[in-house]
């Protein structure tokens, strides 16, 4: 399969996706475009053709499917062109700035019967899918608390995500990790109870949420560009808890799901696994099976509407 890398010059296309392109035998790095200039990417160093802009990529037919890996406010129009032009498309997280953005993406989508993902990575991690399936199958039993927490410090600057206009801001940039796995786990559309923001300038860089489900957990979420690095997904049952370490960017080596049930520690195991390259090997078997691909656009719909419903919450 021949990838084709928008955006070649991102961090996160550098340091994970275009290797995970590049581990995958069955895959190879064709075309690779940006518009920051500069030389020596690791998408040049694979010997991948640049191209000077996005539409001569996607219309090259030198590739199968392209990632997008461009600030938020770019990823619609960028989707829509790849989309109407026949070229399946892994966007990077958030898939758009709003629920209207996703919903035009998923009409185009249909429309043009190709094949789009939101390349949200953490579920594709062997523990993360651990730790979502024992709390389904009732682990710890009827969930009562959710606590999710995903903060660092990102100085001001020119990163798009200080930029309202760019799609910039703590709620959009990490949102989906922190809200996926709680609508996942409580299985429901939640009740906004309390939000709180900190903003600077035109973004907000700190939003703390409130959550509640009609007979079901109540849940907080805070993100943060101000406050210390920091990562928690902790999951309160009636029958313990369950948590693990770098719940929403784990590596190779974050196999470990520690659980609590009336006071015995537990430890359980998944195997060690790269969310990437699953990821990227699960977009092309799609496409090439026609199968679902484990991230429908749904799904990402129903977590950009609860974005925005909280967008708007004063």
């Amino acid at each position: 399969m021949r990838w084709g890398v928008i955006g070649a010059a991102s961090f996160v296309a550098n340091a994970a996706v275009i290797p995970a392109i590049l581990a995958d035998p069955n895959a190879r790095l064709a075309a690779y475009a940006t518009l920051s200039g500069g030389s020596g990417l690791p998408a040049e160093r694979a010997g991948a053709r640049r191209f000077a802009d996005y539409a001569s990529l996607i219309g090259s037919g030198e590739v199968d499917a392209v990632y997008v890996a461009l600030p938020n406010s770019l990823h619609l129009p960028v989707v829509r062109m790849a989309v109407e032009a026949g070229v399946p498309t892994l966007c990077e997280k958030p898939l758009a700035l709003d629920a209207n953005e996703v919903s035009a993406i998923a009409d185009c989508a249909l429309a043009n019967q190709v094949l789009v993902g939101e390349a949200y990575m953490t579920q594709f991690h062997l523990r993360d899918r651990r730790f979502r399936s024992y709390i389904q199958d009732g682990g710890i039993g009827p969930l009562q608390e959710i606590e999710a927490e995903f903060t660092f410090e990102l100085a001001p600057g020119e990163n798009y995500r200080w930029k309202g206009s760019m799609g910039g801001g703590a709620l959009l940039d990490v949102g989906v990790y922190l809200l996926d796995p709680i609508v996942e786990l409580a299985g429901a559309t939640p009740q906004i109870e309390r939000v709180e923001r900190k903003v600077q300038g035109d973004i907000d860089v700190e939003t703390a949420v409130e959550l509640s489900f009609d007979r079901g957990p109540r849940a907080r979420v805070v993100a943060s560009f101000v406050r210390p690095e920091r990562q928690r997904l902790e999951v309160r049952g009636a029958h313990g808890t369950a948590e693990m370490a770098n719940p929403f960017t784990p590596g190779t080596s974050d196999t470990e799901i520690r659980i609590n049930r009336q006071g015995r520690e537990q430890l359980i195991s998944s195997r060690p696994s790269n969310p990437y390259e699953l990821m990227v090997k699960e977009f092309a078997t799609s496409l090439r099976d026609g199968t679902p691909f484990p991230r429908p656009l749904g799904r990402s719909l129903a977590v950009a509407h609860l974005l925005n419903r909280i967008a708007d919450t004063s």
